[in-house]
């Protein structure tokens, strides 16, 4: 999370065989299955600013196109900077860019992850997994929680939730049943 106009940092990133013909993004995989020769590139996330990109100090975006830390594309595209393949300012497109500069949509820059997260895992669903987690032993939650067909599970908790078409809570065997058909137990 960022603030006064700063952007989110880059999230962590898992890719099998990176840079060839055969890599593979594995997101948030548990287990990878690899043959001799097969490489994992783990990449660490990144920390966000504080501040708006556009009004960070010329010179210091320069000197970091320099050393390596930001290529010229993004120096141009997140900082309003455009510098040359020799390293040297083009002031003139700069303060054109600059004076184009977006405004900070809120006061915290959450990154794209987060919006996508949260689309997905809205208030209405957070119930829903309390709800279920709240109806099975505990022992099983930490399954409940960690992979991807669990994930499934509660998209199908949620969905048999939208069909229900009384206001009261079903009463416990109509419970359990929806637990077992959702495969929880």
């Amino acid at each position: 999370m960022d603030v006064l106009g700063g952007k989110a940092g880059a999230n962590s990133r898992f890719t099998k065989n990176s840079g060839t013909p055969s890599a593979v993004e594995l997101g948030d995989t548990d287990l990878v299955t690899c043959a001799p020769g097969d490489v994992i590139r783990i990449q660490g996330s990144a920390g966000g600013g504080q501040g708006n990109p556009f009004e960070r100090e010329i010179e210091k975006v320069r000197d970091d196109v320099r050393a390596g830390f930001v290529s010229l594309g993004r120096a141009c595209e997140a900082q309003g900077v455009v510098v040359d393949a020799t390293g040297s300012v083009d002031e003139a497109a700069t303060q054109a860019l600059r004076a184009r500069q977006p405004q900070p949509e809120s006061h915290f820059d959450f990154g794209p992850g987060r919006e996508r997260f949260e689309s997905v895992w809205t208030l209405a669903r957070y119930a829903t997994l309390t709800r279920i987690l709240t109806e099975i032993p505990a022992y099983l939650w930490s399954n409940a929680l960690t992979s991807a067909e669990q994930h499934r599970r509660v998209d199908r908790a949620v969905r048999l939730e939208d069909l229900a078409t009384c206001t009261k809570p079903p009463p416990p065997a109509c419970q359990a049943h929806e637990v077992r058909e959702a495969g929880w137990a």
